[in-house]
């Protein structure tokens, strides 16, 4: 069957100045498009896995589930001392109380995200962890005695290689040697086990997250050049659906058909190609260009974080202090707690013992006793985020709404939502049941919300609390968007085969033609 046009007569309501660069448009289409919608056929294929499996990350169920019941009894050391040894210059940003490996230690990360940890025992830093140390706590904490040394003193692999873990290196990695193959990362700096895989998910992301995301190890480790290769590859992408869309909309008939009956001059692969690329192409383009702003090339709808200043002045603290008072009725009640949370809130100091990740219980630091933070008491204590701006939203989220919901990625519910009459109109989401700043969106943020999560995930809760329908629909957006990529790379491997083909027709032609030439000279 041909795949050539069945009428070359380009629309009169082509202009002048379109008709002479349409062959420079369809030449860059057709030379850039075989190369690209390669790209696009495993994009496509990849991302259909990775609706389904994410890249590798340790969730807060994931991370309870890897340390046991706090053992109150050995702790020697109280918070305040725990604080005067590693001694920060000021309440750090994270500050805790955990098992390792049957010994209880205070954990904290300071302002610059750094790590540090300290026995509640005899008061002694923990650092540089030894391989057989590390292996010691996944083993007890796991109880997984058939664990054993996978790595040691890992600096960077697969799955670590984002700039997230760059405080944390180096690790062990830990073999659990069970039936999923887990394999435990243990930090070497404080010997908290930071990260878990399975074999299955090493697996899928193989066919996921890393060919879609470009996440290669030698490409990823490098930032920079990771970076300007998205940035590279999105722009000759956009290139390719812009001059796409173009042609096939210019040579798209609706009244005067071509022949009296069709609204494309093509046959074969090339007329599927053309329809299917003007439906889909405005789905790719979309997908090309929000998959472009996920990297906020410079700064461009990037949300700004939760300020050092606004916890600070939410906390009411800054002093690196934490007396902990009812030592008794705090260790009665939480008998259970696998971690213990010193935080200050509006200037009181709490504890919160987290038994799993949606079980907790909050202690006075002050008297030990147990009580419940209300919402208005968070509603007053959240004015301290921004004392200079009038408080004008308070509600409670019970199920989740378009700007805080469990898609890709789970969420704390139910949560608070605060809002302020600043420039930028900004959220603050607190959790009802901790008192913490869990999530940041300002006017900046919700655009980014629905220009990139929105269009680029299809990330839509009306669409998620009805799932198989999130499901179908992007189902049917992808295989649209793989149909033209596949076409594109049928119909440019013809041609490139056929132009290959014919410049050897000229090169023979040419070369007997000189041997004509000199048989007749000679």
């Amino acid at each position: 069957m041909s795949s050539g046009p069945q009428d070359q007569r380009a629309p009169r309501r082509e202009g002048r100045l379109f008709r002479k660069l349409r062959p420079y448009i369809t030449t860059t289409h057709r030379w850039i498009g075989v190369f690209i919608c390669t790209y696009f056929v495993v994009w496509f294929i990849s991302g259909l896995v990775l609706m389904y499996v994410r890249f590798p990350a340790m969730s807060t169920d994931e991370k309870l589930a890897t340390l046991t019941p706090i053992g109150w009894s050995q702790v020697s050391l109280s918070p305040d001392e725990a604080l005067g040894i590693l001694a920060p210059d000021n309440y750090p940003l994270e500050f805790w109380l955990e098992m390792w490996g049957g010994e209880p230690v205070y954990r904290i990360v300071d302002w610059d995200d750094v790590d540090r940890a300290v026995s509640a025992i005899d008061g002694r830093e923990i650092r540089d962890v030894m391989p057989e140390r590390a292996l010691q706590v996944v083993q007890h904490n796991l109880s997984a005695p058939a664990a054993s040394l996978d790595r040691s003193y890992l600096r960077s692999d697969q799955w670590t290689v984002t700039g997230y873990w760059d405080e944390l290196r180096p690790f062990h990695v830990i073999a659990l040697n069970d039936p999923r193959d887990t394999h435990y990362y243990v930090a070497i700096d404080t010997g908290e086990i930071v990260l878990d895989t399975a074999r299955w998910e090493r697996f899928w992301n193989y066919l996921g997250a890393i060919p879609h995301w470009i996440y290669f190890e030698f490409i990823r480790f490098d930032t920079d050049k990771w970076f300007w290769l998205i940035i590279v590859v999105s722009g000759i992408g956009i290139v390719s659906a812009t001059s796409g869309l173009w042609l096939g909309i210019s040579r798209l008939r609706l009244r005067k058909r071509y022949g009296g009956v069709n609204v494309t001059p093509f046959r074969g692969w090339m007329k599927w190609h053309h329809i299917t690329g003007i439906l889909g192409g405005v789905f790719l383009f979309a997908w090309i260009v929000t998959g472009l702003l996920t990297m906020y090339p410079g700064g461009f709808l990037e949300q700004r974080e939760v300020t050092r200043a606004e916890l600070e002045q939410y906390a009411g603290n800054t002093r690196p202090q934490f007396n902990l008072a009812g030592r008794d009725g705090l260790i009665a009640a939480g008998a259970t707690a696998k971690t213990a949370h010193f935080i200050w809130l509006a200037g009181r100091p709490l504890i919160i013992l987290n038994q799993g990740a949606h079980d907790a219980l909050i202690a006075d630091g002050l008297t030990g006793s147990f009580e419940a933070i209300s919402d208005n008491d968070l509603y007053v204590a959240a004015q301290l985020l921004m004392p200079e701006s009038k408080l004008v939203l308070a509600e409670r989220i019970i199920d989740g709404d378009e700007y805080w919901h469990t898609g890709f990625t789970v969420k704390k519910l139910p949560v608070l939502r605060i809002g302020f009459d600043d420039e930028a109109n900004t959220w603050f989401h607190i959790d009802p049941a901790s008192g913490q700043v869990i999530g940041i969106l300002d006017d900046v943020g919700r655009l980014d919300r629905w220009v990139n999560s929105g269009v680029h995930n299809i990330d839509l809760a009306f669409l998620f609390k009805n799932r198989p329908l999130w499901d179908i629909i992007v189902w049917i957006l992808m295989l649209a968007g793989l149909f033209v990529s596949v076409s594109a790379l049928v119909i440019g491997t013809k041609r490139l085969s056929f132009t290959v083909s014919s410049a050897k027709r000229r090169r023979a032609i040419a070369n007997r033609s000189s041997d004509t030439s000199k048989e007749i000279m000679t």
